[in-house]
């Protein structure tokens, strides 16, 4: 009787845990994971503890994505498979075969895995395929996607591939976005809390215009087709190819291994990277080797992932903190002890929601667990000792004092002020205008004390705004004031798409900003157009197609007011202008232009410009008598250009590297 009650209870937790990983395999190859790395690692070593054999643990990626994908199908030969997990230095050497000796090792990227196909046509390599990795079996042809990322070839000279009589080839690596790229989007609008997520839902994005917007980056670590006979050939090749490769290291497996963990988590730890990895790769060096080792379902032995460990720590909640939205939405922020974790110090966490806070129970003076979600994101993971006394949810908006209200969306509560005059709701609404209108120099304090003040009351205001407003708040004769005065100005030429994100309106993001701008083409087809016209968009159901027309209607004066000022230009035209996209420029001594006309010039063509130098930025362009700049960009290995050649990389339409 009792063995037959455990079993019942183990076949539950099964089922479960099932679909716990199933579930969450989907989010992950969507961009939308709902877990870190580490709980979704910590789901599969309980299953493997009740089902060591389970199937899941022989399947590549989500069969449920790809069976709903509407892309094109590509089959994968080889396989793209996964990589074995260790996380000790025991199971590394458990898995360590003991013919291996001569291997390399490198970073696991935290991106999303591609494989490239090029064809020979003439005196070229062409790009005729990218697909995703899909269930390693067969995957997604985002080929107009895969084009987009600036420092994939589409094309490469035969001259280069040493190899003789080859046709095709592949090349398999990893899209991801950069930190400091990922630093200029606005999480909220691209609904993505860290660059890490971003890749995938960029990749499988319908429109190409996104993924170019998205400035993603591509590693290297594979060429297939070439009969190389190691990987260190295989990576010389991938270089004179004209692909960035994955860093790479030649080392003994069974003496430097550990060594290079230890290396390779400091250097996580410290941030010194513009990417995220979640781990290193080991690999057998000698391709004949590695083939002969073979592949399982799932992936091949001679290559194995030694994942890094989450840290989590414990502290004690203190206090939850409400802070108001620009949409009214009152978000509960928790306050607790700091904790040191991955490198950071951590003093609070987003509990985005009131159902978040009953799930897990949480209330003042409770001892909890906190941890960098994704590696990144701080977020408390449960109640390790509650302390008993709950949370009082507020009946007041916490700025106006207006009447707060719960809302039950499917089950979700959420807790909003119905006030639309709430200073904090019109404070929020300007800033987010600004940040999307990508005005720097303007930041929160500044934006809080001219409203205070009576100077802004709604966006529009930003570019009524004076230099002696501003010198209210800043000392006579400050460089900044008309630095500010300068950015706003440029900022009243923008895009369709940017222009209908900087509106605040609920959905409008990012990817159905720019299929309405793609669709319409102009701001008055949209504010036009009525619920029959918005669902023949794919994506946009009646539901949907409803609460746009409501959020046009209500900043019906708003729209009315910011075309008095700012013009809008079609994204069509855009398409092309995009040469130096995710790149960033400083310009530093006298150049052939006025410097303003330059750093236009540069904007249009996709590049932001920088006011320092910093180890993030991308390109340093060097007039005449350009003085300390350069000395500090030649010491920390920022790349220096001049004007020439600066024209050079637009004219010729190529990426900046």
């Amino acid at each position: 009787m009792i063995n037959s009650e455990l079993n019942k209870t183990n076949d539950s937790e099964q089922r479960e845990l099932e679909q716990q990983i199933i579930k969450h395999r989907a989010l992950y190859e969507t961009g939308k994971p709902e877990i870190s790395d580490a709980e979704y690692d910590r789901l599969e070593e309980g299953l493997r503890s009740i089902s060591p054999d389970n199937v899941l643990f022989e399947q590549v990626g989500s069969e449920e994505i790809l069976k709903e994908s509407t892309f094109e199908k590509v089959m994968h030969e080889p396989k793209m498979l996964s990589l074995d997990k260790v996380y000790s230095i025991k199971e590394f050497f458990e898995w360590l075969p003991e013919e291996a000796q001569d291997g390399i090792v490198m970073p696991k990227i935290d991106g999303f895995a591609v494989k490239l196909v090029y064809r020979k046509r003439g005196d070229i390599f062409e790009l005729i395929t990218g697909a995703t990795r899909g269930n390693g079996s067969t995957g997604e042809d985002v080929t107009e996607n895969i084009r987009q990322v600036h420092n994939i070839p589409v094309v490469i000279p035969s001259h280069v591939i040493e190899y003789k009589n080859i046709d095709e080839f592949q090349i398999r690596g990893e899209c991801y976005m950069r930190k400091s790229v990922f630093k200029k989007l606005n999480a909220e609008e691209t609904g993505v809390e860290s660059c890490r997520n971003i890749a995938p839902g960029s990749i499988r994005n319908k429109n190409p215009l996104v993924t170019r917007r998205r400035a993603l980056s591509f590693f290297a670590y594979n060429i297939i087709g070439l009969n190389c006979k190691t990987m260190i050939d295989a990576f010389t090749v991938i270089k004179k190819a004209g692909f960035i490769p994955v860093e790479y290291k030649h080392i003994n497996l069974h003496k430097d291994a550990e060594k290079e963990f230890i290396i390779w988590d400091k250097r996580r730890k410290d941030e010194s990277d513009d990417f995220y990895i979640d781990g290193i790769v080991f690999m057998v060096n000698d391709i004949n080797v590695f083939e002969e080792l073979g592949t399982t379902s799932h992936h091949p032995r001679g290559a194995v992932a030694w994942k890094f460990k989450a840290e989590e720590a414990e502290t004690v909640l203190r206090q939850i903190q409400w802070h108001v939205s620009r949409t009214g939405l009152i978000n509960p922020v928790g306050i607790y002890d700091k904790v040191f974790i991955d490198g950071a110090n951590l003093t609070n966490a987003t509990l985005h929601n009131i159902s978040q806070i009953r799930e897990l129970g949480l209330g003042i003076g409770d001892r909890i667990i906190v941890a960098r979600q994704g590696g990144v994101i701080p977020a408390i993971i449960r109640v390790e000792q509650s302390a008993g006394q709950g949370i009082q949810i507020p009946e007041k908006c916490p700025e106006c004092n207006s009447t707060a209200v719960i809302n039950n969306d499917n089950g979700i509560e959420t807790l909003h002020c119905e006030n639309k005059s709430c200073p904090a709701v019109l404070k929020a609404k300007i800033l987010h205008f600004v940040s999307m209108m990508e005005i720097e120099d303007v930041a929160e304090s500044m934006v809080s004390k001219l409203f205070d003040a009576g100077y802004i009351r709604e966006p529009a205001d930003i570019y009524t705004i004076k230099e002696k407003d501003i010198l209210t708040f800043y000392k006579s004769g400050d460089k900044i004031v008309s630095k500010i005065i300068n950015n706003i100005a440029s900022s009243r030429k923008k895009s369709l798409s940017v222009f209908l994100r900087s509106l605040g309106i609920p959905l409008l993001g990012e990817k159905l900003s720019s299929d309405l701008a793609s669709h319409f083409k102009t701001i008055e087809n949209i504010i036009a157009a009525s619920k029959e016209d918005l669902i023949k968009i794919e994506g946009i159901a009646e539901e949907k197609a409803a609460s746009i027309i409501r959020g046009f209607h209500e900043n019906e004066i708003l729209i009315q007011n910011l075309l008095q000022y700012i013009e809008i230009i079609s994204d069509v035209s855009l398409i092309h202008g995009t040469e130096l996209s995710g790149k960033s420029f400083l310009i530093t001594g006298t150049l052939s232009k006025p410097r303003k006309d330059v750093e236009g010039l540069i904007k249009n063509h996709g590049g932001t410009i920088k006011s320092s130098v910093t180890k993030t930025l991308d390109f340093l362009i060097a007039g005449d008598d350009p003085g300390s700049k350069k000395e500090k960009a030649e010491k920390i290995g920022v790349k220096i250009i001049n004007e020439d050649e600066l024209y050079n990389i637009i004219n010729k339409g190529s990426s900046a590297e």
